[in-house]
C-alpha cells in the first residue's frame, strides 16, 4: 500500500508539472499570437 502511494504521489507531481509547462507554453502561444494577427489585420 505504502509503495502504491509513493508512485501515486510521484505521478500526481509528474502531471501538475506537466500540465503547468503546457499551461505555460499555452499561454506563451496566445501571447506570441495576438499581436501577429492584429499586424496583420491592422495593414
Amino acid at each position: 500500500m505504502y509503495q502504491w502511494n509513493k508512485d501515486y504521489k510521484t505521478l500526481l507531481t509528474f502531471s501538475i508539472q506537466y500540465l503547468a509547462w503546457e499551461w505555460e507554453s499555452l499561454i506563451c502561444l496566445h501571447i506570441h499570437t495576438i499581436p501577429l494577427t492584429t499586424l496583420i489585420k491592422g495593414h
